[in-house]
């Protein structure tokens, strides 16, 4: 009997003792707040007109719509409250954010969305291209390209003045 006591004795300390402890801590990315821009850029900019090119290979169609009901704003800061912002308002005012990030590269020839938890900032590794061609000192022809599915292609025309 005394065997027995002291085999439970053992059995219950040794499961109590030697059980592992892991203390989970709660983990937050470190998000990337990083950018580049030349000063001319930097803003909101409103697009005065916007045309959408939709390719479709599987009935070998091209739909233009160079009227469509849609205002574009682009919004540039490069301070401590860094930020990229594409949105758009439909006709019945409802707003989408097309991007929105903190870590975004801008040059002459246009805008380059990283990843934010990406330190890396390569361009040819970039979320999102929005390519343009500088107009003057307020004006962008803006441009970018959405492949959706296969054998599909959009193409977004806006044409920007700076506010």
């Amino acid at each position: 009997m005394r065997a027995l006591l002291w085999i439970c004795i053992l059995a219950l300390s040794g499961t109590t003792a030697c059980k592992k402890r892991v203390e989970l801590c709660p983990t937050e990315p470190d998000y990337v707040v990083s950018c580049s821009s030349p000063k001319e850029l930097l803003g909101t900019w409103r697009s005065d007109s916007v045309h959408i090119i939709t390719e479709v290979d599987s009935i070998d169609s091209l739909i233009v719509d160079r009227f469509p009901t849609l205002l574009y704003s682009m919004q540039i800061h490069c301070d401590e409250d860094s930020l990229f912002l594409l949105t758009y308002r439909n006709f019945s005012g409802v707003r989408t954010e097309v991007v929105r990030s903190t870590h975004y590269e801008v040059n002459s020839a246009g805008a380059y969305v990283y990843d934010p938890l990406d330190e890396v900032s390569d361009t040819s590794e970039a979320e999102f291209i929005l390519r343009w061609t500088p107009e003057g000192d307020s004006l962008l022809d803006a441009r970018w390209v959405e492949n959706p599915n296969t054998n599909q292609r959009t193409e977004t025309l806006i044409f920007f003045r700076k506010d």
